[in-house]
């Protein structure tokens, strides 16, 4: 996995809540493993077709009712942006208001990440953010950013490295949410 890449979790994520478990990601991608003397190919490979019949799984994605009542309760929403795009300083193109959903913390998607060994953080480095943000010893989370990239970094973090138990993935994130402005928004 290349460091800070959003595409493998998010694959990951995709396959996981389309019922189908037997996916895992190389933690450092094709430099750690050619580094670690992994074997490689280069012939060709043909691929069979295979009977996979997907079984949605929605206690891994949470929508905008989820996310509203997520405000109100005990759910710990999660924002995997950047801290400018957080406290309101920056937007991307996709999202139509500066700011954040109220009662989100801000875990910022790079630091699930391992610069020096481009791999993912540890469980103790990401038990670390968890507990900084104050989410450590939760049990309910939603992952966002701005198009549920990002954020299925830190629910890859959260749930598959850590352990935590019902992390879910907000899919719209702030593209969606900010879509209705009746929806609250908030800047600090």
């Amino acid at each position: 996995m290349p460091p800070n890449s959003a595409a493998p979790p998010r694959v990951y994520w995709t396959f996981k809540v389309l019922g189908h478990d037997a996916v895992t990601i190389l933690d450092g991608g094709y430099a750690a493993w050619t580094k670690a003397n992994g074997a490689v190919s280069t012939d060709a490979v043909t691929p069979v077709a295979g009977d996979f019949k997907a079984e949605f799984r929605p206690e891994l994605l949470a929508g905008v009712e989820e996310v509203t009542a997520a405000i109100e309760s005990d759910a710990n929403l999660i924002d995997a942006r950047t801290v400018a795009q957080f406290i309101g300083r920056e937007k991307t193109n996709t999202v139509q208001t500066l700011g954040h959903i109220p009662t989100a913390v801000n875990i910022n998607f790079d630091k699930f990440y391992d610069a020096q060994n481009a791999s993912f953080a540890s469980p103790e480095t990401i038990k670390q953010l968890a507990e900084a943000a104050g989410v450590a010893d939760k049990s309910d989370f939603i992952a966002f950013c701005n198009t549920g990239h990002l954020a299925s970094i830190a629910r890859f973090g959260l749930s598959e490295v850590e352990g935590l138990k019902n992390v879910r993935l907000y899919d719209g994130s702030m593209a969606e949410w900010t879509a209705d402005p009746s929806r609250p928004v908030v800047t600090n």
